[in-house]
């Protein structure tokens, strides 16, 4: 029996001799076998497809994955398997993986084939939800104990980095500002009709106020660091759980333009809270095995799956409904040259980054990144006038458009620079929100990756970055404690919940901690600063803390 050959199987399995893949954005298949957590390969849509060949057929027990942002976000993926490449089987029919930058097992069931093919579909993301990007893959013989043994990678994607002794000090001195209720707070943001969550307390029971999936999605996002290694959220809730989330959250797509709306806000929501919504809940529905309904406007913007219309008329009808900024060159730079970049960039940065993935889709984006460097400030490297809180949070904001563009960031060096004195500023009053407080640190962590050259971080940026840490760090937990509320959350400013969400009413905006808030507290701030060091990330809370949300 050819299966029965195992001989040729080394640390990283099978050798495979060939990789055929519907496509890629320059990160080419080959990247994903090739031992290497620097590169990846990478392409857009759901059911994008690589298929492995291992020369002959091989007894196969189990595969290793491990995802680009494993970390970050959960990406969904099928497993079929051919003996000649014709006549195809499943094997894995909603695989999910674990939130990890390193290489996870899963067990395909000692089968015989020669070919493997993975179909991505992808990731719970709200601004690249629908990317597929694979680090590394191999598949192996099975083992006497069913054991799946995977190759020793130190800290998957992340250079292994031994960090100055008060770096570490100051690291766990901010871990103390958190507590066990709030992951008690958290849980009481749930609603059963739905199951899903509202964005602060102050909504429950109030007329008008909903639950939503930003926040839901967001909860989720959080939960998943906390998650015993190997296990995935779902596995500490209820039983059944998610079913009514899923046909709540495909009950919100609108047929005719592919966006989700929620019935507390209707249609009358900015092109940015659009956005973000169309990524949240198809981030949802991908992490429960789902799917939209209908093709959804990233589908419709890529043409990546035909729209059934009874009539030429009707086609148009329905491309009407794309947003006009999206449909050409021209109307784009428009659109994007209108947005406040002098007085308020960040603004302008969320306006962009929230559609990001659209930008992609519709082909814009290289004209969307020779438009950014056009009016970037070479002396801080950031967009706007001066140096604060708003100006380097664009710079987290863009990051998004750089890396999905495959752009160099201009005047990196100065950027940095520019966050760190951000950082150790005293910069904090009435009007600060508490993504301030995580949005420089973000900045740092998407430059860290945007300066790579051949892999390798620059000496000048690390250099840099250690020796203000401590203080940074430090003066992070400090500013941090002003937005702590007796719920157990943290509020999105010093003395009060936000009281929307991209400037649609989510609550009542009283002296309570909210979702967003909560999140980049206890997740956000504390994963930016690990990722913006270069070293892995260390989550606050514990696989039993995750059990007791599951219960309450």
């Amino acid at each position: 029996n050819p299966g029965d050959d195992t001989t040729n199987a080394g640390e990283w399995g099978y050798p495979i001799v060939a990789v055929e893949a519907i496509g890629h954005d320059g990160n080419v298949p080959e990247n994903s076998f090739d031992h290497n957590f620097e590169s990846r390969w990478s392409y857009e849509g759901k059911g994008a497809w690589a298929i492995y060949d291992l020369g002959e057929v091989k007894e196969i027990g189990y595969m290793g994955i491990a995802f680009w942002k494993g970390d970050e976000r959960i990406s969904a993926y099928q497993i079929e398997a051919s003996m000649d490449g014709t006549n195809w089987f499943t094997v894995v029919e909603s695989g999910k993986s674990t939130v990890t930058t390193n290489m996870f097992g899963v067990d395909l069931g000692n089968i015989d084939a020669r070919y493997v093919k993975f179909i991505g579909n992808g990731n719970t993301s709200a601004n690249s939800s629908r990317w597929n990007s694979v680090l590394e893959i191999a598949f192996f013989p099975p083992t006497e104990t069913g054991e799946m043994i995977l190759p020793e990678v130190e800290n998957g994607t992340i250079v292994d980095i031994e960090l100055p002794q008060e770096v570490l000090d100051a690291i766990e001195d901010l871990k103390t500002i958190y507590d066990d209720k709030l992951i008690d707070f958290l849980a009481g943001l749930y609603d059963p009709e739905t199951e899903a969550f509202y964005h602060a307390y102050s909504a429950r029971g109030t007329k008008g106020y909903l639950p939503d999936v930003e926040s839901t999605a967001k909860i989720f996002n959080a939960l998943d660091t906390f998650c015993e290694p190997g296990k995935l959220l779902t596995e500490y809730m209820p039983e059944n759980y998610g079913k009514t989330l899923v046909t709540w959250v495909q009950s919100l797509e609108d047929e005719s333009d592919g966006y989700f709306y929620h019935p507390q806000w209707g249609k009358t929501i900015n092109d940015s809270k659009r956005g973000r919504d169309l990524g949240w809940a198809v981030g949802l529905l991908a992490r429960f095995g789902a799917e939209p309904l209908y093709p959804t406007a990233l589908d419709r913007l890529s043409g990546s799956v035909e729209v059934a219309v009874a009539s030429t008329e009707n086609q148009a009808k329905t491309e009407s409904t794309l947003p006009s900024y999206l449909q050409n060159k021209d109307n784009f730079l428009q659109w994007i040259s209108a947005l406040p970049w002098k007085n308020d960039p960040y603004s302008a940065g969320n306006s962009v980054n929230a559609i990001t993935d659209q930008i992609i889709a519709a082909g814009l984006e290289q004209v969307a990144i020779e438009y950014l460097n056009s009016i970037q400030d070479p002396v801080t490297g950031l967009w706007g006038d001066g140096i604060d809180y708003r100006t380097v949070s664009a710079v987290m904001k863009l990051a998004a458009i750089y890396g999905g563009a495959g752009a160099d960031f201009n005047h990196a060096e100065e950027a940095l620079q520019s966050c760190i004195n951000v950082v150790l500023s005293d910069e904090l009053d009435e009007s600060t929100q508490i993504t301030f407080l995580y949005n420089p640190w973000s900045a740092i962590s998407s430059l860290r990756t945007l300066v790579k050259v051949e892999d390798e971080i620059p000496e000048w940026f690390n250099e840099k970055l250690y020796s203000n840490a401590p203080a940074m760090i430090r003066k992070t937990k400090e500013k941090l404690n002003v937005f702590k509320k007796d719920d157990g959350g943290f509020s999105y400013m010093p003395d009060k919940a936000t009281w929307g969400i991209q400037s649609s009413p989510a609550c009542l905006g009283l002296a309570e901690g909210d979702v967003d808030a909560t999140c980049i507290a206890v997740n956000g701030v504390i994963r930016t600063i690990y990722l913006g060091l270069g070293v892995p990330n260390e989550a606050v809370f514990k696989s039993e803390d995750v059990v007791r949300f599951g219960r309450k």
